[in-house]
């Protein structure tokens, strides 16, 4: 080998080896805890302070160069220079003019970079999402964002279904976008990094995240609370099961990592799920949290209320939605709720959907029938009607059977039309929805919609006025041709997993869900009716 090559070689080692040692420090000189950003609230001429906190490692051996910049829109907007020495923190402060607030409605986002130069040379960097917003509890006034007061009202994002283990972002903001439907405004998350996707959703979304930070030891708590502290949509750390008995053991440990929390953030609020208050308020557990949280019916929320010295309680991970448990929402000494409530209602767009929307969303009405009417002779079937309307009139076959602000009605079955009709404050009519008694059935229906990477696609077996034959009891064949998955299906209630290319499906009322991944050709059919067929291509 020639001189010159064995030359050229020893360089391209020399220059593989400098640029590994590069790579390497690009990970190590910022570390996890090395970017904080905190603000204020916007003042009335519409100025917002924040101060950028960033920290060095103590491996450095010398003194570098730190830049900071602020980011809104794809805009740099402020470009700053400081030095920072080993193992030591920098602050850089500043005002900006004409700020935006993050709320829920415009929920303005602002990024903050931090470039570490060592001479000229960049040799790290770390980026973080901020905003401005406040969000604190009055022991008076509740639960304040940006000093308005709201309720928490939300869901416990569970990952024991089988499909939303194998959704992407896209099938995540979709899935916010329906709860956003509903009225929902908070989110409970178990901490996993698989799912900081969904903090960065709801930052630019506007819902309101609980990280439950339970199960995992003091070290770890502080990992996660340094990775996720940045984010406006994260406002309260829980440091409790949700299901605690409230033992001597349980009550130490929440405790302890609660200091182990507020050494790592102070800026957030904390909490715990309860099962009652005694116990804690003796052991002074209570005292440690800025909210108290319980698992328990809507009378021991309210008894729990009165001894707390926080008069309010947040009712966490409740089972069941029934009139008491939204009564118990709508007092002065709930904070809110975040339910424990199946997920295949979003996909489903199930009955509970509805109630969920007619109770939370003030933005649009809403007027669902929350029933079939195919039914036997002479049978008294119960008729709930999910409205935010003042009033609802029901009729059936034209005579009425009611106008009043009750929602509930109980009517002997005849066949027919049954309509509800929605009036306003003034009693006029502004909405009605109808349904009809279905004749024998001659088709399945197969209607494909796309939820980021699944495709959600409905089945119905209608007769021939499109109404839903509700008494169906066969079952309906499916089958995919092409490179995609049928997960499972639901009916809103329940969740039957299949992973496989076809299925036999027994429907409720006449309709079910197939959530399927991937691409290709969906066949539906059953003994004696009208198949049909939907081509899902993402």
């Amino acid at each position: 080998m020639k001189e010159t090559d064995m030359k050229k070689i020893a360089l391209m080692m020399l220059l593989a080896l400098c640029m590994g040692m590069q790579a390497q420090g690009t990970t190590s000189w910022i570390p996890s805890d090395g970017l904080q950003v905190l603000t204020n609230a916007i003042d009335d001429k519409g100025r917002g302070k924040v101060t950028i906190k960033g920290r060095l490692t103590e491996k450095a051996e010398k003194k570098m160069k730190a830049v900071v910049e602020i980011w809104q829109d794809q805009r740099m907007i402020v470009r700053k220079q400081t030095n920072v020495n080993p193992g030591a923190t920098f602050s850089v402060k500043y005002t900006l003019l004409n700020a935006d607030t993050w709320r829920a409605d415009k929920p303005a986002l602002y990024k903050a970079v931090y470039i570490l130069y060592d001479g000229k040379e960049q040799i790290d960097q770390q980026q973080t999402t901020f905003a401005f917003r406040t969000f604190t509890q009055d022991n008076e006034k509740g639960l304040l964002l940006n000093n308005q007061p709201l309720k928490l009202r939300g869901f416990v994002w569970q990952e024991n279904l089988p499909w939303l283990k194998r959704i992407n972002t896209e099938c995540k903001r979709a899935m916010l976008h329906r709860m956003q439907e509903m009225g929902c405004n908070a989110l409970m998350l178990k901490v996993c990094k698989e799912n900081d996707d969904l903090y960065d959703i709801a930052d630019e979304m506007g819902i309101l995240l609980l990280i439950d930070l339970s199960g995992n030891d003091e070290q770890t708590i502080k990992e996660t609370v340094y990775r996720l502290r940045n984010h406006p949509s994260v406002v309260i750390w829980t440091v409790g099961d949700l299901s605690l008995e409230c033992s001597d053991e349980e009550m130490d440990n929440i405790c302890r990592l609660t200091q182990s929390v507020r050494s790592a953030d102070q800026t957030r609020l904390l909490t715990a799920g309860l099962k009652q208050v005694d116990k804690p308020l003796k052991k002074g557990v209570i005292d440690t949290l800025d909210i108290t949280a319980l698992n328990n019916c809507p009378l021991r929320l309210y008894e729990a209320s009165l001894k707390t010295k926080k008069k309010q309680v947040l009712s966490l991970n409740a089972t069941t939605w029934q009139e008491k448990e939204r009564e118990a929402y709508k007092q002065p000494w709930s904070l809110g709720q975040l339910l424990l409530s199946d997920l295949n209602m979003l996909v489903a767009q199930a009955d509970t959907f509805f109630l969920y929307r007619s109770e939370w969303n003030k933005r649009d009405h809403t007027l669902h029938l929350a029933t079939h009417w195919t039914r036997k002779k002479g049978e008294h079937v119960i008729v709930p009607v999910y409205t935010d309307y003042p009033t609802v009139e029901l009729q059936l076959n034209g005579k009425s059977l009611g106008k009043e602000p009750k929602k509930i009605w109980q009517v002997p079955y005849q066949e027919g039309t049954l309509t509800a009709i929605a009036y306003n404050n003034n009693g006029k009519e502004v909405q009605r929805t109808t349904l009809q008694t279905a004749d024998k059935p001659i088709m399945v229906e197969a209607i494909a919609q796309t939820l980021g990477n699944l495709s959600i696609t409905q089945l119905r077996v209608l007769d021939k006025d499109q109404n839903i034959c509700s008494n169906f009891l066969q079952t309906v064949n499916i089958s995919l041709e092409g490179d995609g998955t049928i997960l499972g299906y639901t009916d809103g209630i329940r969740y039957t997993s299949v992973e496989a290319s076809q299925a036999a499906i027994t429907l409720k009322e006449g309709h079910a869900t197939v959530i399927i991944d991937g691409n290709g050709t969906l066949k539906a059919k059953a003994n004696s009716l009208i198949g049909s067929k939907v081509f899902i291509n993402h």
